[in-house]
């Protein structure tokens, strides 16, 4: 994983380098506010550490900047400042409000800032899992909250719902993995009710609770335009 860093003591770049090295972390070093919106214009690093005692109201100004990026709200930002800069009316908030996500107090400990960027690391694969979760959603034209305690049914054309229910029951009492392009052809409903061709795959998984069923779907519309196309030749 990737982290864009902007600081200017050496001491402490040193000390940064090396955790978060430690913790698995691709450091860029950058010497100015500048040439860090140069880097995120290019590539949206997912993560900036930042020290505003260096870049002042600046730095919170690239943090605007980035977080308004297409996947700017992507980006996990932690700032390193000194107590006194916390210490006046709505600096707190001007940190909020500017998109940052994390605050580390100077003088940095070591132990600390491992912790830290252990924590940042975990929070960002975590809802890196959502939003992949989104993406596989949008194929339907549903936001995941919508999906929330939905049958799996609503993704279906209306006509195949019920029978589709009784294959499910009869599937969970007698789970096993079913591997993509093993089943007939197969077709999902989106929200705006058209249909399309879909491949899907079943993991099972035993737990204290039951079973688990996964479904992986793909869309395979492109797929079968491809092959209609080269049947005509």
């Amino acid at each position: 994983m990737k982290i864009v860093t902007i600081e200017n003591n050496p001491e402490l770049l040193n000390l940064i380098t090396d955790t978060t090295r430690q913790h698995g972390y691709e450091i860029t070093v950058c010497d100015s506010v500048v040439e860090a919106w140069q880097f995120y214009q290019q590539t949206v690093y997912p993560f900036l550490l930042i020290d505003l005692d260096f870049t002042g109201s600046v730095g919170l100004e690239l943090c605007r900047k980035i977080k308004s990026l297409p996947q700017g709200n992507h980006v996990i930002i932690l700032v390193m400042v000194e107590p006194a800069q916390l210490a006046g009316d709505g600096s707190f908030s001007s940190m909020i409000e500017a998109g940052v996500d994390d605050i580390l107090i100077k003088p940095l400990h070591p132990q600390l800032l491992s912790m830290r960027l252990e924590l940042t690391k975990r929070r960002y694969e975590t809802e890196r899992k959502l939003w992949e979760s989104e993406e596989k959603f949008r194929i339907f034209g549903y936001d995941r909250l919508e999906m929330l305690g939905q049958s799996i049914e609503m993704l279906l054309p209306e006509q195949l719902r019920a029978i589709h229910l009784d294959h499910r029951q009869y599937f969970l009492a007698h789970p096993q993995h079913r591997l993509m392009g093993q089943s007939l052809d197969l077709v999902g409903q989106r929200k705006n009710g058209t249909d399309f061709p879909i491949e899907v795959g079943l993991s099972v998984v035993h737990t204290r609770n039951g079973v688990l069923v996964i479904c992986h779907v793909i869309d395979i519309i492109k797929r079968w335009e491809a092959e209609a196309i080269s049947s005509q030749f």
